[in-house]
């Protein structure tokens, strides 16, 4: 009944079969074989298997995991940034890579990424389209003079993406001076931010510890390695030692952080004690924290390694079962969502050595699963392969009168295609230097969660002591990707977003009254500004209607018309809601500008008059605008010229922007408002008549001059239906509803922006003043062939020993293309 095979592996295309020993005809179970490889499909190990219903669960899992994949097909972004420090009045230069998150290959599913700057207030002040080809594209966002000064984040993700959450976004942090911002920031101003930095400072002096047994738990009677991580609450390491002891008191061992708020230790639980760490931090706060209780009846592992293999020792403090296929445990090892190791270990005398070659995987996170006879995961431990396989380019440089000019090459490639983008700098600032590039983020911080403190360092080289410390990484962070017991069971996650191959404008068409969905209507899309196009549609069973693939650039002007069979107009048209996705909080350091120069006395009574004339000037214009309506001055206002473009609807455009107002789909609470009826939904007001919530996401944000807020007193005069709040909406052009029309501003693809050299005179300058790192000269579309290698030239006259050439970029293989070189 039973044989054993041992598998050995040469390369990713073939499978050689090491031994053999045979306890059946030779032709049965070659077939066998067979039938295992054909049907797992995928490059693997397959080694001691010692049941036919073993190889049977092993291609199952295999199966299960392949049709995960090809169901969610797994993207990943990556914004090669010409820098990571920037200046008003200067341009964020990004290129774009849209990858397959299982093979890092192109990805031409979505033909389009969203790009998002938000600001150091937590709001998105900007958001632009990127049309792609062959998985890439470029962009710019531009930066005014009048540009708050601190910590920005910048994000990436498609319409697909939006599936599985905004932690599987793209997205760096960077910062921003305004060397003109402490003329433009009052007093007043200052005085609130310097506020904003000491909370923050108080948060970044929070620390905490959190520990992490290997494979998941503590097994009582063995030897445990437990990896611990010190952090304030924005994940950035920080150093801490301690002691565990026992419930008694009596002190078991002592430990210490060892790279980046990170360590381990080892502790060998014993039966009927508790333990407890008591860790002292740098500040001499002195925090304790119970350890998780040693598992009983269950089985773990530890992994160890050296420069070509990984060795898992799995151990069981369990009885062994009767049966022999139940003391079976299958070991998975994937990477990206691929299997390429499988075998199974028997583990009747409780304790099994099994060494993993590191040949067998690509580099990037491996997840070494134990999975039981049930097919539950039972204890998992990740694991980084380095083969240091990425592409080697050569950059030689040249000088030509007041020009240089750079030869970028790959010489070790013979064929195929590497796309590319170059910063040339002047200067070079640390965070640059630790953020993620190109290489740390494809192949570790997308597939982990959380805050990744200096990813770069990682990969400087393969020396023991790197290796050791990002093996602390792989201890201490999770996966992000899936979870087996998903994989297993199908739980897949609700697609409601799909793979955009251009500009979908959708949304839905009701009745007036009672909104009721109304189907079989004639709707009309009018593209106005210069293009005067138009498509044609009919709304579905649901009212339901769509346009896709429409190819603008900018943001234009849309128009909707919708009409019943028979002509009538009485319709209303609502737009699907593209809502922000929640934003990660920032990590790292938080600065803003937290002084002012106008605080000299000449200049502070001048400006005070000025703005006290400006006031009284506002105040009549504010009293006249508001003895219009019937209620009075408002409590809080949001004027229409405030809301930024890129938002359909004026609902999604008031989220985060309105004092006390909290807004959850279609649902609006005005806090500090009770009710007496139970409900608290606030009533609303267009042009002074009441409406619907709902009717808001209707209403173009550009057609607003204002929406008033009303609580407590203001909203008396409204009797029991005020008794909530109420929102007041008022158009710029008095009226909202032009029945069966509706008129909004759609996002289109940014336009294409060439990179100007900055004159040397001005680079002269900002040098002078330190303004640095500057950016020189950006070429987001290199090509490198085997036979062609890329050029650029820029205007330069100074000395280039300050000059950094960054160069990213992948090719159509999945490797990525990496280099950091200083002109001499």
């Amino acid at each position: 009944m039973a044989f054993r095979i041992v598998l050995s592996y040469g390369n990713f295309n073939d499978l050689i079969i090491g031994l053999l020993i045979l306890q059946r005809p030779a032709m049965k179970v070659f077939k066998r074989i067979r039938f295992i490889t054909i049907l797992l499909g995928v490059p693997f190990i397959l080694a001691f298997v010692k049941s036919d219903i073993t190889a049977v669960r092993i291609n199952e899992l295999s199966d299960r995991l392949k049709e995960w994949v090809d169901t969610l097909h797994p993207q990943k972004i990556y914004l090669h940034l010409d820098k990571r420090t920037y200046f008003s009045h200067e341009n964020i230069w990004f290129k774009a890579y849209l990858l397959n998150g299982t093979n890092l290959k192109p990805d031409t599913m979505s033909q389009h990424v969203y790009v998002e700057l938000v600001n150091p207030f937590q709001q998105i002040i900007q958001t632009i389209r990127i049309k792609l080809k062959d998985g890439e594209g470029d962009g710019f966002f531009f930066l005014k003079d009048t540009v708050p000064e601190g910590p920005y984040e910048i994000r990436a993700y498609t319409n697909w993406m939006k599936n599985f959450g905004s932690e599987y976004f793209f997205n760096t942090t960077i910062s921003i001076y305004n060397s003109y911002d402490k003329y433009l920031i009052t007093r007043k101003d200052a005085k609130k931010n310097r506020k904003r930095v000491f909370e923050r400072h108080k948060k970044e002096l929070q620390f905490f510890t959190k520990f992490f047994p290997e494979g998941g738990q503590m097994l009582l009677g063995y030897d445990s390695k437990i990896a611990f991580k010190s952090s304030n609450i924005f994940g950035a390491g920080i150093e801490s030692e301690g002691v565990i002891k026992d419930k008694d008191k009596n002190e078991i061992v002592r430990f210490k952080t060892m790279h980046n708020g990170m360590g381990y230790f080892i502790l060998k639980p014993e039966k009927d004690k508790t333990y407890t760490a008591y860790i002292t931090y740098q500040n001499g706060k002195v925090e304790k924290v119970a350890l998780p209780p040693a598992a009983t009846n269950t089985i773990g592992m530890r992994l160890t390694q050296d420069q070509e293999s990984f060795y898992l020792n799995i151990f069981s403090n369990k009885m062994p079962s009767s049966d022999r296929p139940a003391n079976e445990i299958i070991i998975l090892g994937q990477t990206r969502e691929k299997v390429y190791y499988a075998s199974s270990v028997n583990l009747l005398d409780g304790e099994q050595l099994v060494k993993v070659p590191k040949s067998v995987f690509p580099s990037g996170i491996v997840q070494f699963t134990l999975i039981n006879n049930r097919l539950l995961p039972i204890a998992e431990r990740l694991a980084f392969v380095n083969h240091n396989n990425i592409i080697r380019l050569s950059i030689d440089g040249t000088r030509s009168q007041d020009s240089i000019h750079l030869d970028i090459d790959a010489p070790d490639m013979e064929n195929g295609r590497v796309g590319l983008s170059a910063a040339v700098l002047y200067g070079l600032d640390q965070k640059t230097l630790t953020s993620a590039n190109i290489v740390s983020q494809l192949l570790l911080t997308s597939d982990l969660p959380g805050y990744i403190q200096d990813p770069n360092y990682y990969f400087l080289n393969n020396t023991d002591s790197i290796r050791k410390n990002l093996d602390l990484l792989m201890l201490t962070n999770g996966w992000k990707r899936f979870l087996w017991q998903d994989v297993v069971g199908k739980n897949y996650p609700a697609l409601s977003y799909n793979f955009e191959h251009g500009v979908t404008v959708s949304g839905k068409i009701t009745r007036e009254i009672f909104e009721f969905p109304y189907r079989n209507a004639n709707v009309s899309l009018f593209i106005e500004n210069t293009y005067n196009d138009e498509f044609h549609t009919v709304s579905g069973r649901r009212g339901n209607f769509m346009f896709e693939n429409l190819n603008y650039p900018d943001t234009i002007n849309v128009r909707i018309v919708v009409r019943k069979p028979g002509g009538g107009k009485n319709l209303l048209i609502t737009l699907d809601q593209n809502e922000p996705e929640k934003l990660e909080d920032y990590s790292g350091k938080y600065f803003l500008t937290t002084h002012s120069e106008m605080d000299i006395k000449a200049y502070r009574k001048r400006q005070n008059e000025l703005a006290r004339l400006a006031m009284d000037k506002r105040e009549k214009e504010l009293d006249s605008i508001f003895s219009q309506s019937i209620h009075g001055r408002p409590d809080n206002v949001l004027w229409g010229k405030d809301i930024p473009p890129g938002y359909s609807n004026l609902l999604s455009a008031m989220q985060g922007r309105i004092p006390g107002v909290n807004i959850s789909g279609n649902r609006i609470i005005i806090r500090g408002i009770n009710t007496i009826y139970g409900s608290t939904d606030p009533l609303v007001l267009v042009d002074d008549i009441p409406t619907d919530v709902s009717v808001l996401s209707t209403i173009p944000p550009q057609d607003v001059d204002r929406v008033e807020i009303l609580k407590g007193a203001s909203s008396s005069m409204y009797g029991s239906r005020g008794g909530n709040g109420v929102i007041a909406v008022y158009t710029k052009h008095g009226y909202y509803i032009n029945h069966g029309v509706l008129t909004f501003s759609m996002l289109g693809y940014q336009r294409k922006k060439n990179f100007s050299p900055l004159p040397q005179d001005n680079l002269n300058e900002l040098i002078k003043n330190k303004d640095l790192p500057v950016t020189i000269y950006w070429a987001p579309d290199l090509v490198v062939t085997g036979q062609k290698d890329a050029h650029i030239m820029f205007p330069y006259k100074e000395d280039t020993d300050k000059l950094v050439v960054i160069v990213e970029g992948t090719d159509y293989n999945g490797t990525p293309a990496y280099s950091l070189i200083t002109l001499k």
